[in-house]
């Protein structure tokens, strides 16, 4: 499948990647505040947020969780640079890299019965994404290159689509609860992380 998306057309592969994260690891890793600094904890609310900050932390832009909680009531929120999260993340991510020559990282998206369900709305981005499915149902919209829709489903766990560069989409949430994966990749950057997996 990954060998397909060099192809640059859209596809959906039903179970492709299913179970590669949980809820319980999920919730750990948005409660270690140094996670949560601005360039990866991503939100679409509008306005800058101010906070106190000090003693033991090392970084006082970090999100404190009462404000975490309330994006999460509000709308998506999303988490960047995730590619090395877990050993299955990154080998999916090592395996991308590997055949297609494209840097990759891995961004996590969450939402918690939002009041807001339209995040980016419709839309395009200048890398490709792999958008994975894992819990709770999405909805999601394709437009091929000459904007003319060509997908047009429910995901779930495990179900993957591809979005070339450029095209158009639209990701909404389906189910109260749910967050899904993007692997997203960038043809034009140069730099690959290493992906060796430190075990102790």
């Amino acid at each position: 499948m990954i060998e397909k998306m060099l192809d640059n057309e859209p596809f959906l592969e039903r179970k492709f990647l299913p179970n590669l994260y949980s809820w319980k690891s999920l919730e750990e890793h948005i409660n270690f505040r140094p996670a949560l600094y601005p360039k990866r904890f991503k939100t679409f609310s509008k306005g800058e947020k101010k906070w106190k900050a000090g003693g033991w932390l090392t970084n006082y832009d970090t999100w404190p969780a009462t404000y975490v909680k309330d994006e999460l009531k509000e709308g998506v929120i999303f988490l960047k640079d995730c590619s090395r999260i877990n050993k299955d993340i990154n080998a999916i991510c090592k395996n991308i890299e590997d055949i297609t020559k494209w840097p990759t990282d891995c961004h996590i998206f969450i939402s918690l019965k939002p009041l807001d369900k339209t995040g980016f709305g419709k839309h395009n981005d200048e890398q490709h994404n792999l958008i994975v499915a894992q819990e709770g149902k999405l909805e999601i919209s394709v437009w091929d290159k000459n904007d003319e829709l060509v997908i047009d489903t429910l995901l779930q766990n495990g179900d993957c689509v591809f979005v070339p560069a450029k095209c158009n989409h639209k990701v909404l949430p389906f189910d109260d609860k749910r967050y899904s994966f993007s692997f997203s990749m960038a043809p034009y950057e140069k730099f690959f992380q290493e992906r060796d997996w430190i075990e102790v």
